[in-house]
């Protein structure tokens, strides 16, 4: 009967842990990692149940410094908004009016609505709307509803 020599079976031992170390190696790169954030009880049991599907966690607290400290700034209505541009649709017809202010968008809609108010609020004659046609308005937006005799939609 033939005996391997102890430089062998060493060789063998060798061998074997190195082939070992791979398949360790191999699945610790298969094996999938989740964070999830930390909730007394719960969290525990929910490893659990993916620690057996191959998962591992991680807890993350649910609420941080940045939490406590941080306060996002209210929002600002659209009236409030300076510096932008507008579009002011017709009710009748497909047009629109464009329009770019630096002042508070509440504020120039509220003298669009009154210069139209003011050129629509009487009742209209023939002569009468000839001669509003004729006057130069301050916006594009009474042109339209004096030259059409049309509706903005304010909305």
């Amino acid at each position: 009967m033939w005996l391997p020599s102890l430089d062998h079976q060493q060789d063998i031992v060798e061998n074997s842990l190195k082939d070992e170390a791979k398949k360790a190696k191999n699945t610790r790169h298969t094996q999938r990692y989740g964070c999830v954030p930390y909730v007394k009880g719960l969290s525990e049991a929910f490893a659990r149940i993916l620690k057996s599907h191959g998962i591992a966690t991680a807890n993350r607290p649910h609420r941080t410094l940045w939490n406590f400290v941080v306060h996002l700034t209210d929002k600002v209505k659209d009236e409030e908004k300076t510096e932008l541009i507008y579009c002011v649709p017709c009710k009748n017809c497909s047009s629109s009016y464009v329009g770019a202010t630096g002042r508070k968008f509440g504020l120039r809609i509220k003298e669009h609505k009154k210069e139209v108010e003011s050129f629509t609020a009487g009742t209209q004659t023939r002569a009468s709307r000839a001669r509003e046609s004729s006057v130069t308005h301050k916006s594009a937006i009474t042109d339209h509803v004096v030259e059409e005799n049309h509706v903005i939609d304010w909305d």
